[in-house]
């Protein structure tokens, strides 16, 4: 945050909900990550308290239960972030997105 003022006058709190409307909450959806012992500890820093299950090569699979990953565009990057660290395993059309987001990253560099 740039250039902050302290206010000298109260804030006046006038955009009250009114008591009717009832608090609604997005739909989630499962999904599932197979994570590189490396990234481990990057994934960690993201999706804690999910379930999780420790496989004998030392990787883990968590289960997320999360906003439809079309409709949050926050997770593709986080999942992007962690490069090869993490494959997804569900859902498949996510899998997807992420191809898409390679090509069009990997044909950035075609050029160079």
């Amino acid at each position: 945050m740039l250039n902050l003022e302290r206010l000298t006058t109260p804030i006046k709190d006038t955009h009250r909900l009114p008591k009717e409307l009832p608090v609604v909450f997005p739909p989630k959806e499962r999904v599932i990550l197979r994570v590189h012992p490396q990234s481990i500890h990057l994934v960690l820093n993201h999706f804690q308290h999910h379930s999780m299950t420790q496989k004998e090569d030392g990787s883990i699979t968590m289960t997320l239960m999360l906003p439809p990953p079309l409709h949050a565009e926050w997770l593709i990057n986080i999942l992007l972030s962690f490069r090869s660290g993490v494959v997804v395993i569900q859902p498949l059309y996510l899998q997807d997105v992420l191809k898409n987001e390679a090509k069009k990253i990997l044909n950035l560099y075609e050029d160079i």
